[in-house]
């Protein structure tokens, strides 16, 4: 338990924490699971964690974090109660909304939950961010997203170059991941047609970091790379097969009240519809933080 190198021992890292010494390692997995033991010695204290969770770092971390907190007498904000979900009664409420803002969200019936999609920043931020996140910034990390790969596919890299974060070290190996996977592709998917940033939403690659999902749509087929995120300045570069949607599951909490979670950050999102007079669903209203948003449904034909 002595450490020797950057705070690790044999096998250990041993760290000074805000509640004494510090002994843990994790599983070192990142085949569809993790574990980490964690040992508070001062404290006389042990957690121990196991996820499924493909190498998602964030969904680990925030179990851990949170169980921790309790453990130490703090607080969180646990998932509410909820109803049976029967899905027959429940049919009617699927169907696509659209924002003023020009959002949608898209609601079906999935794994015996009412499941909103978000299609769009603006509905996007309205399930996975809080009030006081700025969509501008959102929207400007979309924008230079593509504006680097509309540049790198021209063969020029020089703006990737003024959004690295520790530039000196990582611009050769980026512009080399970058060029190599765009070669490679190239033959399958056909000229680049179309450059789109999908949404930036909170990152999976490590705490407080954003994530960009960017689509290369060719003549044939698309491909996506991801782009972390850190104070405006990008930490990450990464391939990606397909983009994850991004969606919340829903449970009732009433007839026509539902509720969302995300254990990420321990945030409710509360959702209830309205209808007209002969029984049909007219709109949802989403209450998220302290924002209370009505959703008018689009008409089947629109949808």
């Amino acid at each position: 338990y002595t450490p020797y190198l950057d705070g690790y021992a044999y096998g250990w890292d041993v760290i000074d924490s805000p509640y004494g010494l510090l002994i843990q390692h994790d599983g070192g997995s990142i085949l569809g699971n993790a574990a980490e033991i964690r040992r508070y010695i001062d404290a006389d204290v042990v957690t121990i964690v196991f996820v499924n969770s493909d190498g998602e770092k964030v969904l680990f971390d925030g179990v851990r974090d949170h169980i921790e907190t309790l453990v130490f007498g703090g607080e969180v904000e646990l998932p509410p109660e909820v109803s049976e979900f029967n899905a027959a009664e429940y049919r009617d409420y699927e169907g696509c909304y659209e924002m003023a803002t020009g959002g949608r969200l898209v609601a079906e019936i999935k794994n015996n939950t009412l499941t909103l999609t978000a299609e769009g920043q603006d509905a996007i931020k309205l399930l996975m961010f809080s009030d006081d996140v700025d969509i501008a910034l959102l929207e400007k990390l979309n924008t230079l997203s593509e504006d680097v790969f509309r540049a790198a596919v021209r063969g020029d890299y020089q703006p990737f170059g003024n959004i690295l974060a520790n530039k000196m070290a990582r611009f050769d190996r980026v512009r080399d991941f970058v060029d190599m996977r765009l070669k490679q592709h190239r033959i399958d998917t056909g000229a680049i047609q179309r450059i789109a940033a999908l949404g930036t939403v909170p990152s999976t690659y490590e705490e407080h970091t954003l994530e960009t999902v960017v689509e290369l749509a060719g003549e044939r087929g698309s491909i996506y790379f991801r782009l972390m995120w850190l104070d405006g300045m990008n930490i990450g570069v990464g391939p990606m097969i397909s983009p994850t949607p991004v969606s919340m599951a829903f449970l009732p909490v009433s007839d026509n009240d539902f509720t969302g979670y995300d254990i990420h950050t321990t945030k409710n999102v509360s959702v209830w519809f309205k209808a007209v007079p002969d029984g049909e669903i007219s709109a949802m209203v989403v209450y998220s933080g302290e924002e209370e948003i009505g959703i008018p449904k689009l008409a089947d034909a629109d949808s």
